[in-house]
């Protein structure tokens, strides 16, 4: 507050003094030069021309606040198009970028502006020019690095898995959430350009004369200081201290208001379909991620379908590859990724290879094709936009409508999946919605363009049971009122039973077993399927009768292949699935696995796998062909 008074009382000094105080500076009046404060009606004096002194502070101060505050603005918003720029993209764009930042703060700023006012004359309009050019690199270097936190939020992924295009990425959801840090290094870059325009004045070689600033009047008046004319000193130094003082005040106080704070957000089965209305194949994934020690695979060897109307999971524990794949469909894994195989969309007219698409190309079929809805949906929504513009952009992404018709369209959407008062709420900011609302908004984003997939990662894990039955509801209704294919990643065996038509375990970056949901909860073949359903409390669908539930309850464990797995419980109650004992491997045999049941399903399928015995970690080896039948 004081900040802010001081330097509003400056800007009406200099703005509004000049309207209501004499400041003419044209005729010189050498019998009233260096006059004390007080001499002759003159408050501060006289200079050495007989110019009033307050006048001229007024007319310096015009100069002084235009040239700081216009350099200021355009070192702003130059360093951060550029740090913007650098750091969502990454890469060697990132490095070669932040090499020119580098090259150009290894030369002073002083040094730099020297040369240029000694090569171009300095007029007000040049000297913001080459302010702003030198004063630029460091905002750069900072927003860069609020680019690298913000381009790996959920909200940034979500506007690219809608197609939102990298200038839109960056100016909608990259440049709004860094705003503190904006607004406060602006304060700081209108206090340096204050400072430098006066340091180049005071040297003379600043904005020459008939033109003055708060620089000239101290190079002016330091020739007369030792006769003791200190009233040409004083004020202009004051008024420089008291602007830069005042401008980081306002900059702490504008942070603490602009920053958005994250943490203010406080039926039946679908049936199998006939006929190959296929709109996702994967064949033969896999995906590697660079590090500094080495190679390491995520995801090995996947081959999955997903077809219209139907509602496929992806299961198992964390890091068994489930977040990867899923990724991998829309394209959306770090560059660090390097990516094989085949990830196929079908959008009614062909395919799309994703692995083998463009970036530039890929943004056309994110939202149109396939869409996502992320595990956190306080993450991922803007929290620097309100919920209309967030769902109506995802339209815009793909369609070229007037802004009200798309704004229309997200209040339609909003109503679709049970926001009440979608009008009002479009109004709002994610933080004033419940966890439920704000996931069902994520849900009306993915669904703006009517997409053939929905990705669903863990949608439900950050809410309570009562609203992820909803959502769960939701999901339902939207599978079989629009016939769209949804691929649900999720670790929770209540939520398949409840929804998914097929199911996909995963471990170790491999699906090792895929079949129909009750074939899978209720014959599983694979030792980590039986393991999983063992460790955890097995919610049947509710479709099967009380024989299926007993069967469920009973499955067996070491009398079909598990030995010592076992499911111990913490204080808290928490079950913990304990794989460290070794899985009997009688069922391979030269590399051919061999089972007493065999599957006839033409879904089914399970890997065959031998686990070491070692007493620390299970440790998989392949121990049969790719698939058993």
């Amino acid at each position: 507050m004081v900040g802010a008074v001081a330097l509003a009382a400056l800007v009406l000094f200099a703005v509004i003094g000049p309207l209501v105080y004499p400041t003419e500076q044209v005729a010189t009046d050498l019998g009233a030069a260096n006059l004390p404060p007080g001499a002759d009606g003159h408050l501060l004096g006289t200079d050495a021309l007989g110019y009033d002194n307050l006048g001229r502070l007024m007319v310096a101060g015009r100069v002084s606040l235009l040239v700081g505050v216009a350099a200021g603005v355009l070192a702003t918003v130059v360093g951060t198009l550029w740090g913007a720029i650098a750091g969502y993209v990454g890469g060697a764009v990132d490095a070669v970028m932040m090499r020119v930042v580098d090259a150009g703060i290894a030369i002073p700023a002083i040094f730099l502006l020297l040369v240029l006012s000694t090569i171009v004359r300095p007029t007000v309009g040049m000297m913001i020019v080459v302010l702003g050019m030198v004063s630029w690199l460091v905002p750069a270097r900072l927003i860069r690095a609020e680019a690298l936190s913000v381009r790996t939020r959920d909200y940034v992924v979500a506007a690219r898995a809608m197609g939102a295009s990298h200038g839109r990425t960056v100016i909608s959801h990259v440049i709004p959430n860094t705003v503190g840090t904006v607004v406060v290094n602006a304060t700081f870059q209108v206090a340096d350009a204050v400072l430098l325009v006066a340091y180049i004045s005071f040297l003379g070689m600043g904005i020459q004369p008939p033109t003055t600033d708060w620089g000239a009047m101290l190079n002016d008046g330091i020739n007369y200081i030792y006769q003791g004319a200190w009233w040409l000193i004083l004020p202009p130094g004051l008024a420089i201290v008291i602007v830069v003082c005042a401008l980081n005040f306002v900059g702490d106080g504008l942070r603490d208001v602009a920053d958005v704070k994250e943490d203010r957000m406080s039926a039946l089965p679908v049936q199998a379909q006939q006929g190959d209305d296929v709109v996702l194949r994967i064949r033969d994934l896999n995906v590697t991620f660079g590090t500094g020690s080495g190679d390491v695979p995520a995801v090995r060897g996947i081959d999955l379908e997903v077809r219209r109307g139907r509602v496929v999971a992806l299961v198992g524990e964390s890091g068994s590859g489930k977040s990867v794949t899923s990724l991998s469909v829309l394209g959306l894994l770090p560059s660090t990724a390097r990516v094989t195989g085949s990830v196929e969309l079908f959008d009614g007219g062909g395919s799309r290879d994703v692995v083998a698409t463009p970036e530039r190309e890929l943004v056309d079929l994110r939202g149109r094709v396939a869409s996502m809805v992320f595990q956190e949906p306080m993450t991922a929504l803007n929290p620097t936009m309100t919920l209309g513009d967030q769902v109506a952009e995802a339209v815009l992404n793909h369609e070229r409508v007037p802004r009200a018709d798309a704004r229309d369209r997200a209040v339609e959407l909003l109503r679709s999946v049970g926001i009440p008062e979608p009008e009002r709420r479009a109004r709002q900011y994610p933080h004033e919605l419940s966890g439920g609302q704000r996931q069902r908004v994520v849900i009306a984003i993915a669904l703006a363009c009517e997409p053939r997939l929905i990705v669903a990662d863990e949608p439900t894990t950050a809410l309570d049971v009562t609203v992820q039955a909803e959502i769960l509801d939701l999901l339902r209704e939207l599978v079989a009122e629009r016939g769209t294919a949804l691929l649900l990643v999720t670790h929770n065996m209540g939520v398949v039973a409840d929804i998914a038509d097929e199911v996909a375990v995963m471990s170790g970056g491999r699906v090792v077993e895929h079949g129909l949901v009750e074939q899978v909860l209720l014959a599983p073949e694979h030792e980590y399927t039986r393991a999983l359903l063992a460790a955890v409390p097995a919610v049947p669908p509710a479709s099967l009768d009380d024989r299926e539930v007993e069967r469920v309850s009973e499955s067996p464990r070491r009398d079909q292949g598990v030995s010592d797995t076992r499911s111990t419980s913490r204080s808290s109650g928490e079950v913990v699935l304990d794989l460290r004992g070794s899985v009997s491997t009688t069922g391979c045999r030269g590399g051919t696995c061999v089972r007493s049941r065999a599957s006839t399903s033409r879904y089914g399928r399970a890997r065959c796998w031998a686990w070491s015995a070692s007493p620390d970690r299970a440790s998989p080896r392949r121990a049969g062909p790719a698939w058993a039948c």
